[in-house]
């Protein structure tokens, strides 16, 4: 496959020698793509050949991380598996194989060798792995890392209050929670955003830590952002694990987002292992419990195939975390979709937690000058009525562009 020859990480096996994790680029070789006749097959069945797919093992040692199959449902119908380990893959890359798949599939369709659609690129994931481990940036990568043991000493992750017991290992189940930002409500996001020049991260973020504070009161607390991490231009059409996780600890309002946007390049794993020597809680992720992320690339979720009508089938989400955030840009519109463990909340919860979201965004807009404490609080639960009361009469514009000058500091 073109996508296979065009990026290394791809074909990329993983040994060790001496205790040390080594990356094994194996040569190309096409080959042909496995095809399973489900011809007459029900949903069920099809959603459970998916499952098998995804939840295999991989063996690193002896294949790549990922595979591909094509279950043919019919003469003209079928279905492209596509199963990646997130060690050589993260959301950025989805996008570039979306893409390139795509473009390599429309020269394919005219009879042009796909490879002459895209200029080479200028290095592959080895080369930046051997980036990372030069001295220099070890010793950045060491400065940075006593930044973050000083900030996140006795910090608290940012979390809800529990509908149920935490079981002492979670399973990883979850449920998802959608809800869109559109009509006026997205227009208004829009115009503000042009009026005040500021992102749509700023606007958004602002309003979910105010969500969050409202809903528990924690003036300290810890929440990771997904950041691509891709800060060199070569990377930027390369396939490959580069995101990485940046705990921002909010006290008083975004006072450590300057200095945390100069200290993103250490890696999420090796901050953990310092601030937690003696190993973690197993029913917990480390330092953080929710995240939160606004993703603008509109193709995401989305892709377009000459000849073809195309489109994305649903697979189950796992929890990684209590809560992920997510808000995707759509089409004149944006998309929300809340990933939170089913062994934890119940669906009521989440669903407030977006109706104050929503509403604390829309009143915000409206009457930037007002005080956040103003806003009305909407969705309530019982469980919430002995959170202390929300008296911050900072106006929500100024948190916003507060947030706004310490992102771009």
């Amino acid at each position: 496959m073109a996508l296979e020859e065009r990026h290394e990480s791809l074909r990329t096996t993983f040994t060790q020698h001496d205790g040390v994790g080594l990356q094994v680029v194996q040569p190309f070789e096409p080959k042909k793509v496995e095809i399973v006749d489900m011809a007459g097959a029900t949903s069920d069945a099809l959603q459970q050949a998916l499952h098998r797919e995804q939840t295999t093992p991989f063996n690193l040692e002896t294949e790549p991380g990922w595979r591909t199959s094509i279950l043919r449902l019919g003469e003209e119908d079928h279905v492209l598996s596509i199963v990646m380990h997130h060690i050589i893959t993260d959301g950025w890359s989805i996008g570039i194989i979306q893409r390139e798949l795509a473009m390599f599939y429309s020269a394919a369709c005219q009879g042009i060798e796909p490879l002459s659609q895209v200029r080479p690129l200028p290095i592959q994931y080895r080369d930046f792995a051997v980036w990372q481990r030069q001295e220099a940036q070890k010793a950045e990568h060491q400065r940075q890392l006593e930044y973050w043991k000083r900030q996140l000493d006795g910090s608290q992750p940012a979390k809800l209050l529990y509908d149920k017991p935490r079981p002492t290992i979670l399973s990883g189940s979850a449920r998802v929670h959608e809800f869109s930002i559109e009509g006026d409500l997205y227009q208004n996001l829009a115009s503000f955003c042009k009026q005040h020049q500021v992102t749509v991260f700023s606007v958004l973020f602002t309003v979910f830590r105010v969500t969050h504070f409202r809903f528990t009161g924690a003036e300290d607390a810890t929440i990771g952002i997904p950041i691509a991490n891709r800060n060199r231009q070569e990377l930027e059409d390369l396939v490959g694990f580069f995101v990485n996780l940046q705990c921002i600890r909010v006290i008083q309002v975004f006072a450590t987002i300057t200095a945390a946007s100069a200290h993103q390049d250490v890696p999420f794993e090796r901050i953990v292992a310092e601030l937690l020597p003696g190993g973690r809680d197993p029913s917990r992720n480390p330092l953080v419990h929710m995240t939160f992320g606004v993703h603008l690339q509109e193709t995401m979720g989305h892709i377009q195939l000459e000849t073809l009508d195309a489109q994305f089938l649903k697979a189950p989400e796992t929890a990684r975390f209590d809560v992920e955030f997510h808000i995707f840009q759509a089409n004149n519109s944006m998309h929300g979709s809340i990933i939170y463990s089913d062994e934890l909340f119940d669906a009521v919860s989440i669903q407030s937690m977006v109706a104050v979201f929503c509403q604390t965004l829309k009143s915000g807009l409206e009457e930037p000058s007002n005080p956040v404490s103003m806003i009305p609080l909407e969705g309530e639960l019982p469980q919430y009525a002995d959170v202390p009361s929300f008296t911050n009469k900072l106006p929500i514009l100024e948190m916003i562009l507060l947030c706004k000058t310490l992102l771009t500091n």
